[in-house]
């Protein structure tokens, strides 16, 4: 089976807990689409606050679904509930451009990687900071693997973090 969907936008696709796969279509300003991959249907268009022009570097969906997280270069992070295409919140991410931002397995927490150099782990639920980590450089990109994550930093490093109880990022090399 061969489908496409004709977009002038940057790609991202999420597979979800369901089966479906959905894919995620932004180009810079504040409108981000979401498609069905298997319809090849449009699902939602999530817009920011009118006048106000965010460039949209990255977005990730729950595994459930339900919820998006777009991550700007103007340094914030907009929480999105899909079913109604609505706003949940801005949160106040970083003090500069955000890179990657990525949602946990569970669909509880969001990791964020800015040129400020911090990794920042945040509630999707309240928007409230749970760690939050300092690199040598850039962070660039960042992934969740299970009570680990992983950031990739603009002088070519990795950092391979572990999350404690108390909610403090552990460096483990």
């Amino acid at each position: 089976m061969q489908s496409s969907i004709e977009t002038d936008y940057t790609i991202s696709v999420s597979a979800l807990a369901s089966g479906s796969f959905w894919a995620v279509s932004y180009h810079g300003a504040a409108e981000v689409k979401v498609w069905d991959v298997q319809t090849n249907r449009e699902i939602a268009t999530l817009r920011g606050d009118p006048g106000k022009s965010e460039h949209v570097r990255q977005v990730s969906i729950t595994p459930d679904g339900r919820r998006a997280v777009s991550a700007a270069a103007e340094g914030t992070l907009r929480v999105w509930d899909l079913e109604t295409g609505k706003q949940l919140r801005v949160i106040t991410a970083h003090t500069s451009e955000v890179n990657d931002v990525v949602i946990d397995p569970l669909g509880r927490t969001a990791m964020s990687a800015s040129d400020d150099k911090t990794l920042k782990v945040w509630d999707l639920e309240t928007g409230a900071l749970m760690s939050s980590f300092t690199c040598d450089a850039f962070a660039i990109a960042c992934t969740f693997v299970g009570d680990w994550c992983v950031v990739g930093d603009s002088l070519g490093a990795l950092h391979f973090l572990r999350f404690e109880r108390n909610g403090d990022i552990k460096r483990t090399r």
